[in-house]
């Protein structure tokens, strides 16, 4: 949407709004899922492989123990 509007200097149409409602809407259960997936299931993930004394991995903070 935004490639087709960058270098135009109408308005937006009708059609582009109605892409950018439908888009909107849709999106919105991707993102509850991504968020359901960094904030609960990667930090899961990582308790149990902290747990479990895992090597270190991206993304993941390392615990130093004494």
């Amino acid at each position: 949407m935004l490639y087709t509007s960058m270098r135009t200097t109408t308005n937006v149409t009708q059609n582009e709004k109605v892409a950018y409602q439908t888009l909107y809407e849709e999106i919105q259960p991707v993102l509850e899922q991504l968020k359901r997936i960094n904030d609960v299931d990667i930090k899961t993930l990582g308790d149990a492989l902290n747990k479990i004394n895992a090597p270190w991995t991206p993304g993941r903070m390392p615990e130093l123990k004494k």
